[in-house]
């Protein structure tokens, strides 16, 4: 039975404008109405979740702001920039009924572009990407400073999008895109100067320049190489005990200007106070580190290196949203696996990239220029925890203009677009080898966060919704429920030799009332649970094994398969996955309904309709190719919530039906419509066959 309040709720909650879910979302869970008592705080048996919580994600977003993106694409009014920048404001701006935002506060985001202005003529240089708005939790100030720095963006130069991929991968992992070498350099610790009342004042520096420059003694005429002290990042000292002399205060100002070891009088106003020997950044033209905003630097580490976001969270994903409308230029294998390597050096890593690149992603329209190869190869090693920052980090691709219209795409089970890479949605018009290349580079090949064509707010918007949800981590699958061994029925001491073990997934991080469950059914043999073998049970079909290494078999097996399973259940990486909530067990029983004229359901199910005394059960099901019991439902079932009791029944199908079959005028046509689906849509989203393909 389900109660309409759940239903409804569940509609509201699952985003059914997106995709109608699969009954894989109600096995074995049986629902229950939860009264609300004022006043009382009972706790229910769900309430064990109750303290869990998203940690949100981590995320760079690296955006093209190449000439290009001053594109107007399918007769748009605005420029492919505008809308970008349009779009992202209204994300972070944007809130619901309740007042929250949309996009959860919880998230840490940061922004970076390419190409940048590295000289300060105004004028881009065409060769490097760069750190704007270091990643930060998304409160109030940082949705500010990202607003901000969006409406700077201007569409501009080319397209380096090699060099500012290894500028956020750097930055995501706490390193650098420049080398440093000792060199007879000296680090402006602080100076003693004359103010305007003549009187011998002290300063100390905050933030010195990563490269050098030269100080020259005005009486001597001699110089020496120095890290400068930034413009305005003097901060006066109130030393006591100042004498009015500009050699008299030194020992005053070594207990200070902790450090000091060496002194340089400039004139005889100034004298600096300086550290000997200093690392001094060897900046090159392709990297962006030195353009990068000083708060994305480690100051522990004298802004030597990025200074990497990191969450609080056990549970965070960290990534880089990488979106381009172009073709990748202004680089070369031997530059872009320069950076690359140069960023994944540090913390014991033990990661580079050959200067040829093995990437296997073939040149685009510019030749070597995009470093395509690198750039896959590149995208492998944030993914890999032995890199610098010990994290793994996605990268999601998302292509932005009609050149990336020619890739073919399909729906899967769950109601996701899939986008085939290498396949032309027709043959009038075919994808460049760059689109190519983009989709490829987000896919789970490479940098793992999925491929997104977009081409307008709604589709930007989403995108960034979308890989912020695909890196916030959920928990895993878990047992919930006693193991129930029953008796046998031919004996009153005796037990059955096989076991029922319930599960549940908890879906905290989102707000369903319906979590996935199930319910396996395994051996037991001397008190152990064993999957699908024959006797003696070997050890490789025991249930519960040791793989996180903790000397205790508490964690269920990937490949130990349950009585009821038909298959060796994958996941979208292709690796057995058993223990999945959707692996096996009552879902491998379940019968799927037939399609065409005949079509029948083996299921009934049961809804509440009505309210107050009227309240009735409506025994909702298909015979012979007709849907029977929506007449009876009241108003409060629209067209979307009969699909979704639709896929109670085992039919699937994409809620872009929902509002075709709405716009219909009469209830005839719509009963019409409905049977057209139970008739016409075969099966996809049941049985365990079926379920693995979500």
């Amino acid at each position: 039975m389900i109660l309409k309040k759940l239903i409804l709720n569940q509609l509201r909650y699952s985003k059914l404008s997106q995709t109608v879910k699969p009954l894989c979302y109600a096995v074995t869970l049986s629902m229950v109405a939860l009264p609300v008592n004022a006043g009382r705080n009972d706790l229910g048996d769900l309430e064990i979740y109750k303290a869990a919580e998203s940690g949100g994600a981590v995320l760079t977003l690296m955006l093209d702001t190449s000439g290009s993106m001053g594109t107007k694409d399918f007769g748009g009014r605005q420029s492919r920039l505008t809308i970008l920048k349009n779009a992202l404001t209204e994300l972070f701006e944007k809130k619901d009924a309740s007042g929250n935002y949309t996009l959860s506060s919880n998230n840490i985001i940061g922004l970076g572009q390419y190409s940048v202005d590295k000289t300060g003529d105004n004028n881009v240089d065409d060769k490097a990407g760069s750190i704007l708005v270091p990643a930060r939790k998304l409160d109030e100030t940082q949705r500010t400073l990202l607003i901000n720095a969006l409406k700077g963006f201007k569409a501009d130069g080319f397209t380096p999008a090699a060099n500012a991929y290894a500028e956020a991968g750097a930055y995501m992992m706490g390193t650098t895109t420049v080398s440093a070498t000792n060199q007879t350099a000296f680090k402006v610790l602080g100076r003693i100067t004359k103010n305007s009342s003549g009187n011998f004042v002290l300063e100390k520096c905050v933030n010195n320049a990563a490269t050098a420059s030269t100080l020259t003694s005005q009486s001597t005429t001699k110089t020496i190489q120095i890290l400068d002290c930034k413009s305005g990042r003097y901060n006066q000292v109130p030393a006591i005990g100042l004498t009015n002399s500009l050699t008299g205060n030194d020992e005053i100002a070594k207990n200070v200007l902790v450090g000091v070891d060496d002194f340089w009088t400039e004139n005889s106003n100034t004298r600096y106070y300086l550290k000997k020997n200093q690392k001094v950044l060897n900046d090159t033209d392709q990297s962006g580190y030195t353009t990068s905003v000083e708060d994305s630097k480690d100051q522990n580490n004298d802004y030597l290196t990025y200074n990497a976001p990191v969450s609080d969270s056990q549970c965070s994903g960290y990534g880089i949203y990488f979106l381009t409308d172009g073709e990748p230029n202004r680089s070369s294998n031997s530059i872009a696996s320069g950076l690359m390597n140069l960023s994944l050096t540090g913390n014991s890593s033990p990661l580079s990239i050959s200067d040829k690149c093995s990437g296997d992603l073939p040149n685009g329209s510019w030749g070597s220029e995009g470093a395509w190869s690198c750039m896959g190869d590149y995208s492998k090693k944030l993914r890999d925890v032995t890199n610098p920052s010990k994290r793994s980090i996605l990268t999601a691709t998302v292509g932005f203009g009609k050149e990336f219209a020619g890739i073919k795409t399909s729906v899967d089970g769950a109601g996701k677009t899939v986008y085939h890479c290498d396949e032309s949605a027709s043959s009038s018009y075919k994808p460049s080898q760059d689109a190519k290349n983009l989709c490829e580079l987000g896919s789970e090949a490479y940098g793992g966060g999925g491929f997104y064509y977009t081409t307008d707010a709604d589709s930007l918007a989403a995108s960034v919704t979308s890989f912020t949800a695909k890196l916030t981590q959920v928990i895993e699958t878990a047992p919930s429920g006693t193991i129930t061994i029953p008796n046998d029925p031919l004996s009153s001491t005796n037990l059955q030799p096989f076991a029922y073990l319930p599960m549940l997934e908890p879906k905290v991080a989102g707000s369903q009332y319906v979590w996935p469950g199930n319910l396996k059914k395994y051996n037991v043999y001397q008190g152990t649970l064993y999957g699908k073998s024959t006797f003696p049970f070997s050890e490789s079909s025991r249930l519960y094994v040791d793989d996180d290494g903790d000397d205790f078999p508490d964690d269920l097996s990937t490949s130990t398969q349950d009585l009821w399973s038909t298959i060796d259940y994958k996941n979208d990486k292709g690796e057995s996955a058993n223990n999945s909530i959707y692996a096996g067990g009552a879902y491998a029983r379940l019968k799927a309904p037939t399609a065409g004229a005949n079509a029948n359901t083996t299921r009934n199910v049961y809804v509440e309709s009505g309210t107050g005394s009227n309240t009735k059960l409506v025994n909702i099901k298909v015979t012979n190719g007709t849907v029977i019991g929506f007449d009876q439902l009241d108003t409060d079932y629209g067209v979307a919530e009969k699909l979704y009791l639709l896929s109670f029944l085992g039919y699937s199908v994409s809620t872009d039906a929902a509002a075709t079959i709405a716009a219909l005028n009469t209830a005839a046509k719509q009963t019409t419509a409905f049977n057209d689906i139970v008739r016409t849509y075969a099966t996809i989203s049941l049985g365990e066959r079926n379920c693995s393909q979500r």
